[in-house]
């Protein structure tokens, strides 16, 4: 049995960690958020264009329209972030997964086949569920968020490409000297930015729901299921007992 785990340890570091499927996996995972992230840098330099493009209209009446979408940014800043960090966990799981997690808990079953322990084997069963759970969670999340993606990608490209139309159209009657005199004009202008807008909040919304959200709900999932299957907490117990004995002094103290 010994040996069997010290294999599973060599086997783990040796070959899994740089197998060709974790390479192809990762690879597919990147490659999906990056196209993710081509889409908020757009959406997010669309935003700075059509709110000046919305001071460009007579008077103050698209003030607080414009100011709004600019703090659109803001919001896309954070899914921006959240990509990157998904990036960045998705190039340092396999690694962590099958070159220290693995072979520790392999070392640990070995171990404790003359120890006998049983939290030597708790921990061991932790650091292997632990490793699955980082292993698996941001591709299942990328693809949880990319069938969720597939249902508004037609509706976030409209958006953008209505927001750079009304942006162009913004600035194309700008310079006319008329531009100023024409208020009917400006108001049907102000009310397709106002419809733009909307749909820019729909588009973030989406983002921040499939960026943010959708990682920190599978990776509970994960943790569930491995609660249920296999009857072990991820996170350390409180004893009861110190617990319960700490209260009772502090109520005989008072």
């Amino acid at each position: 049995m010994v040996g069997f785990f010290l294999c599973l340890a060599l086997i783990s570091v040796c070959i899994l960690a740089d197998s060709q499927f974790i390479l192809k996996m990762n690879a597919q995972s990147i490659l999906s958020l990056d196209e993710k992230k081509e889409t908020v840098l757009t959406l997010t330099a669309l935003t700075g264009t059509t709110s000046t493009a919305i001071t460009l209209i007579p008077g103050d009446v698209g003030t607080p329209l414009a100011e709004n979408i600019a703090d659109l940014a803001d919001y896309l800043l954070i899914v921006y972030a959240g990509i990157w960090l998904q990036k960045y966990l998705v190039s340092i799981t396999g690694i962590v997964a099958f070159k220290w997690l693995i072979p520790a808990a392999c070392v640990l079953f070995a171990g404790n086949v003359y120890l006998k322990k049983d939290r030597l084997k708790q921990l061991a069963v932790r650091l292997s569920l632990f490793a699955a759970v980082i292993l698996f969670i941001i591709p299942t999340s990328v693809f949880v968020s990319n069938k969720i993606e597939s249902t508004y990608q037609t509706s976030i490209n409209q958006t953008i490409e209505a927001a750079k139309e009304v942006s162009e159209t913004a600035s194309e009657q700008s310079e006319s000297s008329l531009w100023e005199k024409v208020t009917g004009a400006a108001q049907g202008l102000l009310e397709k930015f106002e419809t733009a807008f909307g749909n820019m909040v729909d588009a973030v919304a989406v983002l921040i729901v499939t960026t943010c959200i959708i990682p920190i709900l599978v990776f509970a999932f994960f943790i569930w299921l491995c609660n249920i299957i296999f009857g072990t907490r991820l996170a350390p117990a409180v004893p009861k007992k110190r617990v319960l004995g700490s209260v009772i002094r502090k109520r005989s103290s008072m």
